[in-house]
């Protein structure tokens, strides 16, 4: 073989050998950038992921405190319009004396109270009686046939009603307005804020 062509067998050679170096770097070239693609996607499902995941939270934090500030709002709401409901309650029981409705009402409470009392008393002691001056006639009248030994005093100011006790003052039964709208407040309120309750509820 002569020098010329050992020299080209050479450079043939080394032709082959370039494009098999230029092939095997595109190769690797082409996986990287691929791997990076395929990692920078990663990344992006996983951001995105993330984001929509406290978006999710957000919503759900702002969705719960709004209701918890809602739900106060009302609750407040709630205990004025309470309130407001048993002072007109009360306003009414106050002016219930000009009431036609009133001479019953204060029978019943006069006759409630004494039989109560009577139920503790021993028979023939002294039962006392306090009432408001202003219903003096009414209480005259309901006494005169049931309850005439009934020992009277008119020092009583109230809306409406009396109070009896027993001569030593041991016993006694508060039977006036005042004393049986204290005893049913608890009642009324709760019954109020559930009535009230059910509204808001309907509503939502």
């Amino acid at each position: 073989m002569s020098l010329d062509q050992i020299l080209e067998a050479i450079q043939q050679a080394c032709q082959i050998e370039l494009h098999e170096i230029e092939d095997h770097s595109k190769n690797q070239v082409e996986k990287i950038l691929a791997n990076g693609q395929a990692e920078a996607i990663r990344v992006k499902n996983e951001m995105w992921s993330s984001a929509i995941s406290q978006a999710h939270q957000e919503e759900t934090r702002i969705m719960l405190e709004t209701h918890s500030q809602v739900r106060k709002i009302l609750g407040e709401a709630n205990l004025v319009v309470t309130e407001e409901i048993l002072t007109r309650t009360s306003q009414q029981l106050a002016e219930i004396r000009t009431s036609p409705a009133y001479p019953d009402v204060l029978d019943h409470l006069t006759r409630e109270a004494l039989d109560e009392l009577y139920l503790c008393l021993e028979k023939g002691e002294k039962v006392y009686l306090q009432f408001d001056q202003r219903d003096e006639e009414l209480i005259e009248g309901i006494l005169q046939h049931h309850y005439p030994d009934v020992v009277l005093s008119s020092d009583l100011h109230c809306w409406g009603g009396v109070i009896v006790q027993s001569s030593d003052s041991s016993i006694a039964v508060i039977n006036t307005l005042e004393e049986r709208l204290d005893r049913c407040k608890p009642y009324l309120q709760r019954q109020l804020s559930i009535w009230l309750e059910s509204m808001d509820t309907s509503q939502e």
